[in-house]
């Protein structure tokens, strides 16, 4: 049992995260993958989870704000038009790699930057070797 909760609670994490960006993207806060990767890394236990999760926040909450769009906006031919304007011709798979890119660089940021401070915090070491009753 004890398994699943913890699963439960690192998919509910992940989900929230997931959320945060997609609020923060469709409201034009594009470092929102930074801020909720941080968090997420804050609160996640494992570094494995941590690093493994941020990129899933980052990936997919990047990800819905543009199928979304794409299905009401020519998202498509827009990428086109930056691709061929930064000289790779009519591939606008490029730029849709360079926008997963930059989520998967914020995550990475994020995620070292809240297990760095995580790890850094420690509770107070004991002031004597012995228990204070021994005295």
């Amino acid at each position: 049992m004890r398994n699943t909760a913890s699963s439960g609670m690192l998919m509910l994490g992940i989900l929230i995260g997931i959320l945060v960006v997609w609020a923060g993207e469709t409201r034009g806060i594009w470092i929102s993958p930074l801020v909720a990767t941080f968090l997420w890394a804050v609160w996640a236990k494992r570094t494995a989870w941590q690093y493994a999760g941020a990129a899933i926040i980052a990936v997919v909450g990047y990800a819905i704000p543009l199928a979304v769009a794409a299905r009401s906006f020519p998202v498509g031919k827009a990428a086109d038009t930056v691709a061929a304007i930064m000289g790779f011709g009519h591939q606008g798979i490029i730029v849709w790699a360079f926008t997963f890119l930059l989520a998967m660089m914020q995550a990475a940021a994020g995620a070292w930057v809240g297990h760095a401070l995580k790890s850094s915090v420690h509770a107070p070491a004991p002031r004597y070797s012995r228990p204070y009753r021994d005295w």
